[in-house]
């Protein structure tokens, strides 16, 4: 029965993370898409230059709609770039294995530039011992 239960708990747990990286995925891309697909149905019917509802022929005016804002454009992107900063965060927050494999990472990177540099750089001898900052990084993770 407790096996049962942890394999419904670990199930549960899985679909939250993916709820969770795709919920940034769709907030983040979301806006993007929706305007750049707005503004080439714009240029497909040449609506950004017929703008006056008289030439349309409809009682609508279409240039609110197609006219986007370079700034807006440009946050637009930004915040779909945002997403590939947020998914390293997100498996970093929920996937154990990974949370290892990035503090094994910057472990690595902090003994390269703050302890002993150059003999890990060039291969040559070993390491003495760890670094001030190193030891203060082993401490605060747990390895």
């Amino acid at each position: 029965m407790i096996i049962i239960y942890s394999l419904v708990l670990a199930a549960v747990f899985q679909q939250f993370e993916l709820s969770c990286i795709s919920g940034a995925f769709l907030l983040c891309w979301t806006p993007f898409f929706t305007v750049n697909i707005i503004n080439a149905i714009c240029l497909r019917y040449d609506l950004l230059v017929t703008s006056s509802p008289a030439a349309t022929g409809s009682g609508s005016d279409w240039s609110g709609l197609c006219d986007v804002d370079p700034w807006l454009f440009s946050f637009l992107v930004w915040l779909g770039y945002i997403n590939s900063f947020l998914n390293p965060v997100i498996y970093t927050i929920f996937n154990t294995e990974f949370r290892r494999a990035f503090q094994r990472i910057l472990y690595r990177r902090l003994r390269i530039y703050c302890g002993g540099g150059d003999e890990l750089r060039s291969g040559g001898p070993a390491h003495t011992g760890p670094s001030t900052a190193a030891r203060w990084w082993r401490s605060t993770t747990n390895m």
